[in-house]
């Protein structure tokens, strides 16, 4: 994969960032999370990207997260990794943004497992009582970089 600018991908992670504004519902300790997602990986190329993922609440603002996604590709490829998402305190209690970082991995059915840090965020847009939308952009980074844009859809059980 090819490295992307580290200026665009910090602009891209800053401008989701931003919105600091907007809301407050977080995953409380002890609730668990499920979820899906698709979206688009980009590095060398550009290329589907769909997945499933879990979270619990281990502490205030603090949730454990785990997920595993697939890229369909020539050579087809299998992300996991396991990672943290701190949910900044907001006002209002429909949208939660949050930074999010892990480390994991990428096997590919053409040979080999890379492994990576990543780095990046999102937010839970909540639509109803534990549930929503959650758009995302991250980071990773290792052997090569390449950029992660999703959305999926979250359950929260125990609301």
């Amino acid at each position: 994969m090819r490295k992307l600018p580290v200026g665009v991908l910090s602009f891209g992670l800053l401008a989701l960032l931003s919105t600091q504004w907007l809301a407050a519902q977080p995953l409380e300790k002890g609730e668990v999370e499920v979820g899906g997602f698709a979206g688009l990986v980009a590095g060398a190329g550009t290329h589907a990207n769909v997945g499933a993922g879990a979270a619990v609440g281990v502490a205030d603002r603090v949730a454990l997260t785990g997920e595993f996604s697939v890229i369909p590709a020539e050579a087809n490829s299998y992300e996991f990794h396991a990672g943290v998402h701190y949910l900044i305190p907001q006002r209002r209690s429909d949208v939660v943004p949050y930074v999010a970082f892990g480390m994991g991995g990428i096997h590919s059915s053409g040979g080999g497992t890379n492994f990576f840090l990543n780095f990046g965020g999102g937010l839970r847009y909540y639509l109803g009582q534990g549930w929503g939308l959650r758009p995302e952009f991250k980071i990773f980074a290792g052997e090569d970089t390449f950029v992660r844009i999703a959305v999926g859809l979250f359950y929260q059980f125990g609301r």
